[in-house]
């Protein structure tokens, strides 16, 4: 519960301060990290930052998808390496930036 709360407090205040966090994640492991801490189904990303998430993954090397509800999640992605290690990483984002995404990822 701590960590939920957490993770709530930062992506408040940061999107209250104007700051994309993934535009600012400028190697794998700051991005993975940064990520990991957005791994939460009480944390709901917009349009904008799951689209800079996506392009800065992409340019990374990591393989994006996406998901539809289940298991407490809504619409989410998954972000994993080439080497699957990362099976576990789901970002919530909005019905407006799946839609999007989905046009995008083949």
């Amino acid at each position: 519960m701590i960590r939920e709360t957490t993770n709530i407090g930062l992506y408040l205040k940061i999107s209250l301060l104007g700051i994309n966090p993934f535009s600012l994640a400028a190697d794998p492991s700051k991005f993975i990290a940064l990520s990991r801490f957005f791994n939460s189904p009480s944390v709901t990303i917009g349009l904008e930052w799951a689209k800079s998430l996506y392009y800065k993954a992409k340019a990374l090397g990591y393989k994006v998808t996406l998901d539809v509800p289940h298991n407490g999640w809504s619409w989410h992605m998954h972000i994993s390496g080439s080497n699957g290690k990362l099976s576990n990483l789901h970002i919530q984002i909005t019905k407006a930036a799946y839609d999007f995404l989905k046009t995008i990822i083949k």
